[in-house]
């Protein structure tokens, strides 16, 4: 199915990391959960792996692949007051192993590239979010609010009746 499809190959060439950065946040969640349930062992493997699978994604996009799955277990973890849900993913080991190869990278990165650090890490993910750094205008967080405010009034006005819609019979 998949060598059928056109757009693989119109976008197996273009360098986006979307994808790659979605299924490295999606595995995570996915071995969060499936540690969350597991014993002994298992569970410390789970917890390594869930980190690891965060420094993939931090390979393909940066900060972002911790912030959001850890956002959203802590989140929940509150909104449910489930603290076993939080403090499950706290693991030294998994944790260091996880942290080895991204300081590694930025030690080596900011050696060739004078000024990595402060181009990556403050500009990249902070000041072009909070600041007018890249000459944005306006609230990035009211930007978001109002896209998701239309796709919502759209989504609604759009509902469809089933009751009206003819049987296949």
């Amino acid at each position: 199915v998949l060598g059928s499809s056109l757009l693989w190959f119109v976008f197996v060439n273009v360098g986006n990391l979307d994808m790659s950065i979605a299924a490295a946040i999606s595995t995570s969640l996915a071995l969060y959960w499936a540690g969350c349930e597991a014993k002994g062992s298992r569970k410390f493997l789970f917890q390594v792996l869930f980190w690891l699978s965060m420094t993939a994604g931090f390979f393909f996009k940066g900060l972002i692949a911790f912030v959001l799955p850890l956002g959203v277990i802590i989140l929940y973890g509150l909104l449910e007051r489930r603290w076993k849900l939080i403090s499950w993913m706290i693991s030294l080991p998994g944790i260091i192993i996880a942290l080895v190869p991204i300081v590694v990278w930025t030690v080596l990165m900011e050696r060739e590239i004078p000024g990595f650090i402060d181009y990556f890490y403050y500009r990249e993910h902070f000041a072009r979010f909070f600041t007018k750094a890249h000459h944005r205008h306006g609230n990035p967080f009211l930007y978001f609010g109002i896209i998701l405010d239309r796709k919502s009034t759209r989504l609604n006005s759009s509902h469809t009746d089933i009751s009206r819609m003819p049987s296949s019979a």
